[in-house]
């Protein structure tokens, strides 16, 4: 890996580490296992991340609607040992994967793309193949939302349980 490629992963995979909220299987994972949740960035995170990437091999991919925490075996995109497939990459198919993270960064293409289609679905002249292709990405909006939101309420929910 080469030195800018390597700091754009180190940065890319501190934010997911970090942050409180998180969508997607994959998300859903890193928020349930990673001690680093809520945060700052200091040595151990970065201890921690020089791990995942030197010894574990792991890479990120990185896109305007999430992250690929990529594992060849789990990706839904019909990826290689070299990583993601950038034909089978789309919205849809990461909503799916189990490698998939979205955090709040990642929330306006969705709110943007939930839109859209809510939008699609009003117009009266609209094909039943093309109405239930919006209600389908309508749904996994819906999802991705819904998986930001429960995140930050339960992160919520748990400061507010602790002790003062």
């Amino acid at each position: 890996m080469d030195a800018q490629t390597l700091e754009e992963t180190r940065s890319a995979l501190e934010e997911p580490l970090t942050t409180s909220r998180l969508g997607g299987k994959a998300g859903r994972l890193l928020s349930s296992r990673s001690p680093f949740r809520g945060r700052t960035h200091d040595g151990e995170l970065a201890a921690y991340v020089d791990f995942l990437i030197e010894d574990s091999g792991m890479r990120l991919g990185v896109c305007d609607w999430g992250y690929c925490v990529y594992r060849t075996e789990t990706a839904a995109c019909m990826g290689d040992e070299r990583g993601t497939n950038p034909l089978w990459r789309t919205e849809s198919t990461c909503v799916s994967c189990a490698n998939f993270a979205v955090t709040d960064r990642h929330r306006p293409v969705w709110q943007a793309r939930l839109e859209r289609n809510l939008a699609l679905i009003a117009d009266q002249r609209l094909d039943e193949a093309s109405l239930v292709l919006a209600k389908t990405r309508i749904a996994e909006c819906e999802r991705i939302l819904s998986d930001l939101s429960a995140t930050e309420e339960s992160h919520g929910q748990a400061a507010s349980r602790k002790p003062a």
